[in-house]
């Protein structure tokens, strides 16, 4: 059995160098776009949306950390969308900042056999090959390290192109979201404690 699967990250450059603003897309749609911006975007593609899921917004995931509400009655926020054109399959996954749900991976499931493999495959390398060269970006956040690093860092974007006779798929996702989104609402539920 022949395997076909490449993976391309936005990875850290050695040095100080200031880090790429890589603008990876797929069909258009960008890590950090909002919900509606990405579904008009696959709307011009031919895209109609099938399904939603709903979950905690940022408050609300604030909220039940806090444990003032149940994670399972919050749904102010997207977390998932799923989009068809004839048997193409898109699921765009959000997640949720303090500015609103925005865009944290795409994953597009083609209608294609697996002789058409090696093409795909091809254009996807062809599209994304900068990503093994430049430094990934996150909304508006830039990598900043300082020294060499191999590691990925939570603001990585990283694509994927996967192509077997089981698994068809091209995906573009910002390497650890939930990592972020913890991080920041450590920040926001630091709360002093005036026990003394």
């Amino acid at each position: 059995m022949k395997i076909m699967s490449v993976t391309l990250m936005g990875i850290c450059l050695a040095g100080s160098a200031q880090a790429q603003n890589v603008d990876f897309d797929l069909f258009d749609v960008r890590i950090g776009d909002t919900p509606a911006m990405a579904s008009k975007t696959l709307a011009t593609k031919g895209f109609e949306p099938k399904s939603e899921l709903r979950g905690p917004s940022f408050e609300e995931r604030l909220g039940v950390r806090r444990k003032e509400i149940n994670e399972f009655e919050a749904r102010g926020a997207i977390k998932e969308l799923q989009l068809s054109r004839n048997a193409d399959k898109v699921t765009l996954y959000f997640t949720a900042w303090p500015d609103g749900e925005k865009v944290s991976s795409v994953f597009y499931h083609p209608n294609m056999t697996y002789e058409d493999c090696p093409q795909f495959v091809t254009s996807a390398k062809e599209k994304y090959k900068q990503g093994i060269e430049y430094s990934g970006a996150w909304i508006d956040r830039p990598i900043k390290k300082k020294g060499i690093s191999t590691g990925q860092s939570p603001e990585t974007v990283s694509v994927e192109v996967r192509c077997t006779r089981g698994s068809r798929y091209l995906t573009m996702s910002l390497f650890s979201p939930q990592t972020i989104q913890s991080q920041m609402l450590d920040k926001v539920d630091l709360k002093p404690k005036n026990d003394f």
